[in-house]
């Protein structure tokens, strides 16, 4: 029975499921089905995160703060990060052997652990980049975490590159950037394998409609990074022409008391409901008519391919990590735009005939991104890495 473990620190102590997670989980899922052995080291954001969606995994837990159970700004995830890879160290010389060793992101947390654990197991790792950062936003809190973190990822690429097996980048003009990123620093293209993120199309093209209770509808973590203050003025913007739209806010995240004094101070607390956390996320989505994601950095854009397979049009920023994938089935602006986001909704609501050719083209789309597909396809990376470690080891 082959056999792999995913490291996967980037979560802290906080439960709230990210994108990357829900690739693990997705894969996981279908990896058990095949007949693998598959574990995390992790922490215990991650343990809340499998018992609240119900994934029966085995967990190597380390600890993600000394003093605190819960995150409360943003320097807490830095610790997080910096405690969870001393406690990893620690327990990977107790860890049994895999056949495979997966670093979930490219922060160091995930990244020195796989390397060590690569080392000492002598087992091929792969490492997974979702996006490549940059120093484009303004908030101070933000940029005081950028500024160590973008160094933080170039001495994560370089790892990858000098001794990863295999790195996966997505199939998308982000993942073109980062593999050509990775090869003009001396990285080899034969362990570029160029991956997709899905959805479960089955399920979410059968869910029965519902009302329309909303206008449109966001999915995401409430943080600066996903354009949550883009999104109030958006909304006042589009409620100055359509004064009874409403708009459902699916998330939770650090920056949620400050959205919610933002909403109220632009009197918009009757048409922008701050819904929190919710497992329930394709349930609201059959509830609105657009999906409106004004985030200002993805890798992939999991969220907007729900959305797409929930018979949503989508409108968000003009991002890189879109590019390739979403091309002609979502409806964008200028980074930064947000008055052009505005006219796009009102746009796409008062042209039906626009409303069912975006539906139409997000159909199509998203019909190649099923995780059946793309779990098949990894299965066949990982027994070719495999084959090749052990090889090369002869």
């Amino acid at each position: 029975m082959p056999s792999i473990l995913y490291i996967i620190n980037g979560s802290g102590l906080c439960s709230q499921m990210s994108g990357s997670f829900k690739r693990i989980e997705a894969i996981s899922r279908r990896l058990l089905d095949r007949g693998w052995d598959v574990q995390f080291l992790t922490t215990r954001g991650t343990q809340e995160i499998c018992r609240r969606i119900g994934l029966d995994i085995p967990l190597y837990l380390v600890p993600a703060s000394i003093f605190k159970n819960k995150e409360t700004c943003l320097f807490d995830r830095a610790g997080a990060y910096l405690i969870s890879t001393v406690g990893s160290l620690w327990m990977i010389p107790r860890l049994p052997k895999f056949d495979l060793v997966f670093s979930d992101t490219d922060y160091f947390c995930d990244v020195i652990p796989a390397l060590i654990y690569q080392k000492v197991k002598k087992v091929p790792w792969i490492g997974m980049i979702h996006h490549q950062m940059d120093l484009s936003i303004q908030d101070f809190k933000q940029l005081l975490i950028r500024i160590p973190s973008l160094p933080l990822q170039r001495f994560s690429h370089y790892l990858m590159r000098k001794h990863a097996a295999g790195i996966f980048v997505y199939r998308s003009g982000m993942g073109e950037e980062v593999a050509l990123s990775l090869q003009e620093k001396g990285g080899s293209g034969n362990k570029i394998f160029y991956v997709n993120n899905g959805v479960n199309i089955a399920i979410l093209s059968s869910l029965p409609e519902e009302k329309k209770e909303y206008l449109a509808c966001f999915v995401g973590g409430i943080r600066l990074g996903k354009g949550i203050f883009d999104l109030v003025k958006i909304w006042k913007e589009v409620t100055n022409i359509i004064p009874s739209a409403r708009l459902a806010v699916i998330g939770d995240g650090p920056r949620m008391e400050e959205l919610r004094t933002k909403v109220s101070e632009n009197n918009l607390n009757n048409t922008v409901i701050l819904i929190g956390h919710s497992d329930q996320v394709s349930g609201f989505m059959k509830k609105s008519r657009v999906f409106l994601f004004p985030s200002y950095e993805e890798g992939w854009g999991i969220a907007i391919c729900e959305a797409m397979a929930c018979g949503l049009p989508v409108v968000a920023y003009d991002l890189p990590g879109y590019r390739g994938i979403f091309d002609g089935g979502i409806v964008t602006a200028s980074l930064g735009d947000w008055q052009e986001l505005a006219r796009q909704v009102v746009r796409i609501m008062r042209d039906q005939e626009l409303y069912r050719e975006l539906q139409i083209k997000s159909a199509a789309k998203v019909a190649d991104f099923d995780w059946e597909k793309i779990a098949t396809q990894e299965v066949s990376i990982f027994k070719r890495v495999i084959a090749e470690y052990e090889k090369s080891r002869e």
